[in-house]
């Protein structure tokens, strides 16, 4: 089966996956499109830097680069016209497939290759996590469900990445016949390879005395941008509030209690690993609260990998913006517990509280802080979170992903007589 994927861009959270496909499914002659390759300040938009990935995004597999990198692109997936690419119709021409796997349609550029689609009658696979918990609110609403609704139609299979993007599938009409579970998915092999070094007693220490960090602490680690939607300000108030020094907090706690709360929070840590528009505001927070903070700055792949390393717990507040969170996947293939807002669209998914993490309900700040306070104290009555996080990373895998791909693709080719 000929299938050619559209993409925007390269992304390091899908080459991986191609060059799975590229080396263990020959049921698939795989073509990647991107539009274009950012340059290294395209891509650093949102992150305070510019820079490459640190692994290799377009090897191990066939793929194109349409046109290359412009001054006027840009590569952030609010911005519909930031990729425009009209030229991307003949390339998917050129590739003759048989389906073509679109990832939604945030980019002017993806609505040309789904209507360029239709035109030449080749089925078209949707994939993407947008979720109903990311749907404006107001008079936005129905016009974003009519939207929605007309350009789904446009469709004629569906790849569901969780819980929700199935709930989102079936509540514009999608028939449960034509959804195909592709979970998201990370290299779990390459994080769980890549950390184990860090993770001996020795390695462990030295990773976190390079961080600024002791080796007794309780390591809360914040990745991702320092933006509105990640509500980072939200994770600094929770680790302040872990401590009860104010008056009022204090009153009517006994002596023993003020000690053990005060402990607490002269033993946590946050380890800010990202950048971008709230670093400042996040910066002065933490100071006026007293929380004790390692601001890392941002990390490339092979880098983070040391900071999931030496956390003992991620925590990603997101609102409803968030609507997968693939840094879960990152952490839970190193071992790593996770707690997330009731608002992130992994959370039904991959977080089992008490196994793999907590769930709170986002923007309740005590909530995070008792969340917080729950993890810390079953790692420190020796509970192991490693092999349950390891395995709901498992659950979630190349093979699994590409399995459901090849049932869509199996089943919009049987619908088709050409194609058959």
């Amino acid at each position: 089966t000929r299938l050619t994927i559209v993409m925007t861009h390269p992304a390091q959270y899908f080459a991986p996956w191609f060059r799975y496909m590229a080396a263990n499914c020959p049921e698939l002659e795989l073509t990647v499109l991107y539009a274009t390759a950012p340059t290294a300040e395209q891509q650093g938009v949102g992150f305070g830097k510019a820079f490459v990935w640190d692994v290799p995004l377009t090897e191990g597999y066939r793929c194109r680069v349409v046109r290359p990198p412009h001054a006027t692109v840009n590569v952030h997936s609010d911005q519909f016209w930031g990729v425009n690419v009209p030229e991307i119709a003949d390339a998917i021409r050129q590739t003759q497939p048989d389906v073509v796997l679109i990832g939604g349609w945030h980019s002017v550029t993806q609505l040309r290759a789904l209507w360029a689609c239709r035109q030449m009658g080749i089925p078209v696979l949707y994939r993407g996590d947008t979720n109903l918990n990311s749907a404006p609110m107001g008079w936005r609403k129905p016009v974003w469900e009519t939207k929605t609704g007309f350009l789904l139609r446009r469709f004629d299979g569906f790849l569901a990445v969780g819980t929700r993007a199935t709930e989102y599938l079936r509540h514009f009409g999608v028939a449960a016949n034509r959804i195909f579970a592709s979970p998201h998915c990370v290299d779990n092999e390459f994080f769980a390879r890549s950390a184990a070094e860090f993770q001996t007693p020795a390695g462990r220490t030295a990773a976190r005395a390079a961080f600024g960090l002791g080796a007794e602490d309780f390591v809360v680690l914040f990745a991702g941008k320092l933006e509105g939607k990640k509500r980072p300000l939200d994770l600094i108030r929770a680790i302040a509030a872990l401590s009860v020094s104010s008056p009022t907090v204090k009153k009517g706690l006994n002596h023993q209690s003020k000690a053990l709360a005060d402990a607490r929070a002269t033993d946590t840590a946050l380890l800010v690993a990202g950048a971008g528009p709230l670093e400042a505001d996040c910066r002065a927070e933490a100071e006026r609260l007293g929380v004790r903070a390692v601001w890392a700055g941002f990390l490339n792949q092979s880098e983070i990998v040391r900071a999931f390393a030496v956390a003992d717990c991620l925590v990603l507040p997101s609102d409803g913006g968030e609507t997968w969170g693939l840094a879960v996947n990152e952490a839970l293939a190193v071992g790593l517990p996770c707690i997330v807002s009731d608002r992130v669209g992994c959370a039904p998914d991959l977080i089992v509280p008490g196994e793999t993490g907590e769930v709170f309900q986002m923007g309740d700040v005590n909530a995070l802080r008792a969340a917080i306070d729950r993890v810390r104290d079953c790692i420190r009555s020796g509970h192991r979170y490693d092999a349950a996080c390891r395995s709901k990373a498992e659950a979630h895998s190349f093979a699994t992903a590409t399995n459901g791909l090849l049932a869509a693709c199996r089943a919009v080719i049987a619908e088709s007589p050409e194609r058959a």
